[in-house]
């Protein structure tokens, strides 16, 4: 889960089909793949990495590729491409084995130690490098969304407006 979000059986056609997934349901997806992840968020007119600097600061991506290109150099193949597409898993939703989990932290937190704020990012990045397969599931969100504020908000982001 991430905040109010779950993944969920896909049923949703209405609010009241969708349910969260058992630990039964989760281990059947886990066996045929690495991860299971969210189904990815699509940023139709925008990058990852546009949309990112949009809704927050490109300082963060641009401090955070150099901080890979320094440490972990095999990784920045992965990060551009993730940033140049219009797609990606977010939410910090996953779930994997033990093993897999420490290697993920071990690798983030070596990151984001130097540079917190873009995990959501990295996920990718590092699921990509490493060659893991994934499954995507959908996601129930338990609360209503603003959509159009969402919209709205990141619309004025666009032409240089920003608020809070």
């Amino acid at each position: 889960m991430h905040y109010r979000r779950y993944f969920s059986n896909g049923k949703l056609l209405k609010r009241k089909e969708a349910r969260i997934l058992s630990e039964v349901e989760f281990q059947r997806e886990l066996a045929c793949c690495d991860i299971l992840l969210p189904r990815p968020r699509n940023y139709w007119i925008e990058t990852s990495y546009s949309q990112y600097a949009h809704a927050h600061h490109a300082i963060d991506l641009d401090t955070t590729r150099e901080i890979l290109r320094e440490r972990y150099p095999a990784y920045i193949k992965a990060f551009d491409a993730s940033m140049q597409r219009r797609v990606g898993h977010r939410f910090n939703m996953f779930v994997m084995s033990h093993e897999k989990l420490h290697a993920w932290c071990a690798w983030l937190f070596d990151v984001l130690f130097e540079f917190g704020f873009v995990a959501e990012r990295l996920l990718d990045v590092w699921i990509e490098t490493n060659g893991y397969r994934y499954r995507e599931l959908p996601v129930l969100n338990t609360e209503s969304q603003h959509w159009l504020r969402k919209g709205g908000s990141f619309v004025l982001r666009k032409i240089g407006v920003h608020v809070r």
